[in-house]
């Protein structure tokens, strides 16, 4: 060699482009990995900044090209800066970068080929190979990868030419030391890649026919004949053809060790043009030749500029893969052969003396502990048992970060070894390693071909002649495969066998959909374990005595940790660490979500929950990456298309296409078309990227636009449920400064607003409270408003009181006496339906004098309208049929025949209540005709239901009873199961009456039914004493206990 490695810094070019000093390297790519080439080859010389110019952009050359060289030269001295030195002189008519002894890994190479070239010329075979082993041993892949420049590709393909080149001269030492196993294994992948190239094909024939194996050393012969004739129209040189003479002739010459009789020619078949000999070894520090950069005499601009703008230092390389399983070398490379095989695994081929391929055991340890997951075992042996003839068994594991992918790829692996005889092969590929540096497929490929016996000087550079010489070795092998923590499909495809005995198990935090549409894998979600699972996973932790000592503690850590098998594991070895210490100290810290992700941590990144998180959320690109953050502000864990689009402030479809992308990174779950849940403990770590990673101003712009399109989207709802509620500008919210009313999401129809109605409530609630904190007073009032028939329909009148009781909070801070109105008399509505009458009233007088004074004559008629309810449920017909009668005069004047209805109907239930029938049906059959020439259902039901109250205490039980069943189908189809709880009791009524009793019980036990699931304590009650009284005299009239309370009607 030529001396030792320079004190300060190193060079490297048979690989990736870098810099070292100590064990620090610095990845150089692009245009300064090019320009920092093209220097290095042309050490010690000048380079003029012309030639650099044209070497590194070509034609056509960028303006100003001096200028551009002298920036990039400027970049290039603050990236070398990082591997502590000054490299770079300035040098009319250029640069120069001075070389030290070893500095330079090829010059290193091409000294140790020289030296291994005098040991064979001395006849010393052994010392030859033993010097081209540590020569090629400074191969690390495809020389200058990741350098950019017009030259590159050229001088690539010739330093790769002296490599394999070196292979050949090294094979022919082996040979000559009787080595011939050995060479068949390294140089069959040398003639895969380069199936042109004669020397690798003459001595792979030798040792072919030397280890008793002539037939194959002739097929070698035959397939290198058809292509080159196919391909080039000519015949082998003239050495081969007599090679291939003697080998059919069985030559006995050709037993003797040495190397191929008569030699053969160096140069690959591809031009039969003379080549330059190769460069022997030089007595002092020179630059190899190279076309790149060399010395012109031309002037250049000044090559120095003066303060040089600040240029960020380019990206360190992923150095080196984490784990005991794959040994790597400093640049990621897997360390070589042998690395994860013993030699036990090494068998011999007893017929011809050859070592076989050996048989790898690579698996790391089953996990120690490991319950549930049965279902998912279960699909994996489908996966391996029901393969497609011919196919390859692929099976992917996904889901979120801690949800225990490799625990199951693992135990599922080391109950079926005895499937896999002919070994198992692992690699972590760490597609999401917390350092966010992936393992490339080349480097995994390195480390599995080293693993099946190819020794790393041969094995080719290329990532595609790679992969296929590892489908070549394994394709004939029942392997199981394991790839661990996978990126994406670019990375795993090239790790693929082609053979039909492999099984494949991948784990990922992405879902993989294309590797099931191009490679037919069957794609595994795992999902959080059971609260049985997780309780069970503990107990095997840390004893069943101490788990049962202390139930309330283990059922907080079971739910808080969310069924995730790390941070169960996590809270298992905290709590295993300080057995005195009892389980409620981490209950406490787990209880509040502001400390729950930090009592999910064990000091190490690869067991640190929020670590799992955070590389997931570095692997998505930015604008998912700012949804998932703006997902942490929402308080409640789920998104839609909608509300994801308005947190993002972009089109829906936009919005869609990154939701996708949350859930194909597990970060979200699709639990229902259009709905997507976060896990709770990423919705925690969303919450902290938001306030981490978004200003105070983008996440109050967010929950503006979310809670105003929520409102929207309520409205729009709204309108298709109830479309004859008030809708004067004064009488229904109006949008404030800034706010749109339109926002939010469209219905096909009111079965579809039921529907979204019915999934949201809780989160319409959360959105209002969230609303009141951003003072968003319209939105706070618009979300009570809209889900204000939703609630009545459902009975929730605790919900509506709490809405409309934020909703006057709201208005009270405003001051605006029209909103103030507004939300009094919603809130007297609401507590009237809920049998709070007295706070109903109060509330209702103070809205009526609120709109009679801002005049407003639509909001007194409405409010009248419900003062006259009100009155009628505390039992007083008399004064409520004052107010419904105002309401009735008010609504004429106004113009609204709707309203006009719906008073009309009050009024006539008012006379009833009075016991004046005749009037009572005259005004209730006038407003059915305006309900059914406006098409309001709604209020058809009412008016229907009167009439069918009317028709009973007239004893006419048939007509009664048909108004009825019509106001019941009505009410079904409106889902008003409230008001149709108490259409039942009275239908109940009529039957008892007729002598009936069975069907009065059937439909009071129906009614009974809903009242319960309706919270109506009262009214069930008042059933359940009819059907006492019912039972005891089959003869006696009906009980009117509960009559007050069946005949609580909504106004509207």
């Amino acid at each position: 060699m030529r001396g030792e490695v320079g004190a300060g810094w190193r060079a490297r070019l048979l690989g990736p482009v870098e810099l070292w000093t100590g064990a620090e390297s610095v990845l150089v790519t692009g245009r300064q990995g090019a320009l920092l080439a093209g220097l290095l080859l042309s050490g010690n010389r000048v380079v003029s900044v012309d030639r650099l110019a044209e070497s590194v952009w070509g034609e056509p050359l960028p303006r100003s090209p001096a200028a551009r060289v002298r920036m990039l030269v400027s970049e290039l001295r603050r990236t070398c800066a990082a591997a502590g030195s000054d490299l770079i002189r300035t040098q009319r008519p250029g640069y120069v970068l001075p070389l030290e002894a070893g500095q330079l890994d090829l010059t290193r190479f091409q000294d140790g080929v020289a030296l291994a070239r005098e040991a064979a010329a001395a006849g010393d075979p052994a010392a030859a190979v033993a010097r081209f082993d540590e020569a090629l041993g400074l191969w690390r892949g495809a020389p200058l990868e990741g350098a950019a420049g017009r030259f590159v590709p050229a001088e690539a393909a010739r330093l790769e030419e002296l490599r394999i080149g070196a292979v050949e001269e090294r094979a022919e030492a082996m040979l000559a030391l009787g080595r011939h196993v050995e060479v068949i294994s390294e140089l069959g992948p040398v003639v895969a890649g380069h199936p042109l190239r004669e020397p690798a094909h003459s001595r792979l024939m030798l040792a072919l026919y030397r280890g008793g194996r002539r037939a194959e050393a002739l097929d070698v012969y035959r397939r290198l004949r058809e292509r080159v004739v196919d391909e080039l129209g000519l015949e082998p040189e003239r050495e081969l053809q007599r090679l291939h003479q003697r080998i059919l002739t069985a030559d006995t010459a050709l037993d003797r060790p040495g190397p191929p009789p008569g030699g053969a020619p160096h140069a690959p078949y591809a031009a039969r043009a003379p080549q330059a000999a190769r460069p022997a070894a030089r007595a002092a520090p020179a630059a190899p030749a190279t076309s790149a950069a060399p010395d012109e005499p031309d002037e250049p601009d000044e090559p120095e500029v003066p303060d040089e703008p600040e240029v960020p230092d380019q990206p360190e390389v992923p150095a080196e893969a984490q784990g005991p399983e794959v040994p790597v070398e400093p640049d990621g490379t897997p360390a070589g052969p042998g690395a994860s095989v013993s030699a036990a695994d090494a068998r011999e081929d007893t017929r011809t003396g050859a070592l076989a391929a050996p048989v790898p055991r690579q698996l790391p340890a089953p996990p120690p502990l490991f319950v549930g997951r049965d279902h998912e075992r279960a699909e994996l042996d489908r996966v391996a048992r029901d393969r497609e003839p011919g196919g390859v068994a692929i099976a992917a594991i996904s889901g979120v970060g801690g949800m225990g992918k490799t625990w199951l790829a693992l135990q599922w692996a080391h109950d079926n070894l005895a499937h896999c005889p002919d070994g198992q092969l692992y690699v972590n590929l760490r597609g999401f390693d917390p350092a966010n540096r992936p393992l490339p497929a080349r480097a995994a490929l390195r480390h599995f071909l080293g693993s099946l016996g190819v020794h790393p000087a041969v094995i080719p550079t290329e990532e595609e002649a790679q992969a296929g010489l590892y489908r070549s070795l394994v394709a004939d092998r029942r392997l199981l495969v394991v790839l661990d923590d996978a990126r994406d499909l670019a990375q795993i495809e090239p790790l693929l066998p082609g053979g039909s005995g492999c099984t494949v198990v991948i784990t990922s935090r992405n879902r993989l959909a294309g590797l099931h549409t191009a490679h037919g894998a069957r794609l595994i979600e795992l999902g959080a374990l059971s609260s049985a699972e997780s309780r069970g996973l503990l107990t095997r932790r840390l004893g069943r005595a101490r788990v049962e000592a202390d139930p309330a503690s283990v059922a907080a850590l079971v739910e808080h940790s969310g069924g995730l098998p790390l941070a169960t594991g996590v809270l298992a070895a905290r709590a295993a660490l300080h057995p005195d210490f009892p389980l409620s100290v981490l209950a406490d810290e787990l209880r509040s979500p502001a400390t729950r992700l930090d009592a999910l941590r064990a000091g190490d990144l690869h067991t640190d929950l929020r670590a799992a998180f955070a590389s997931s959320y570095q692997a998505l690109d930015a604008a998912a990456a700012r949804l998932f953050a703006l997902s942490g502000l929402v308080p409640w864990p789920g998104l839609t298309p909608h509300t994801a689009a308005a947190l993002a402030g972009v089109p829906v479809s936009r919005a869609r296409l990154l939701l996708n992308h949350l859930e194909s990174a597990h970060l979200v779950h699709q639990h229902r078309q259009g709905q997507y849940r976060t896990h709770d403990l990423v919705h925690l770590y969303a919450a902290e990227r938001a306030r981490g990673d978004l200003t105070a101003q983008d996440r109050h712009e967010a929950l503006t636009r979310l809670v105003d399109a929520l409102a929207g989207t309520a409205c729009a709802g709204d309108r298709l449920l109830s479309p004859h509620r008030p809708l004067s500008t004064r009488m229904s919210p109006t949008t404030g400064p800034g706010e749109d009313p339109d926002a939010g999401e469209e219905f096909a129809d009111a079965a579809a607003a039921w529907a979204w109605f019915e999934a949201e409530q809780p989160n319409l609630v959360a959105a209002q409270e969230l609303a009141a904190r951003l003072d968003r007073e319209t939105a706070v009032l618009r979300l009570a408003w809209a889900m204000d028939p939703f609630h009545i329909r459902r009975c929730q009148h605790d919900l509506r009181i709490f809405l409309w009781r934020t909703a006057l909070a709201s208005a009270d801070r405003s001051g605006r006496r029209s909103t103030r109105a507004f939300a009094h008399w919603y809130l007297g509505y609401a507590y009237a339906q809920a049998g709070r009458t007295g706070d109903g009233v109060e509330h209702l007088e103070l809205a009526l004098s609120l709109f009679e004074q801002d005049g407003d004559r639509a909001g007194q008629a409405h409010t009248s309208h419900t003062l006259g309810y009100a009155w009628a449920v505390r039992g007083e017909p008399g004064r409520a049929i004052v107010h419904a009668e105002n309401a009735l005069r008010l609504q004429r004047a106004l113009g609204d025949p709707v309203w006009e209805g719906n008073a009309l109907s009050a009024v006539g239930w008012c006379h009833a209540k009075l016991a004046r029938y005749e009037q009572a049906r005259s005004s209730c059959e006038r407003a059915l005709e305006l309900f059914r020439r406006h098409a309001d259902a709604n209020g058809e039901s009412a008016a229907l239901d009167s009439l069918g109250y009317i028709a009973h205490r007239t004893g006419r039980y048939p007509q009664a009873l048909e108004y009825y069943h019509r106001c019941l189908a009505l009410r079904e189809r409106l889902g008003n199961t409230y008001q149709g709880a108490d259409t039942l009791v009275r239908v109940g009524d009529v039957q008892h009456e007729m002598g009936r009793p069975a069907a009065a019980r059937d439909v009071w036990e129906r009614a009974l039914d809903l009242y319960r699931r309706q919270h109506r304590p009262a009214e069930a009650e008042g059933v359940r004493e009819k059907i006492r009284s019912a039972a005891r005299t089959s003869a006696a009239a009906v009980p009117t206990g509960c009559a007050a309370a069946a005949d609580r009607r909504s106004p509207a």
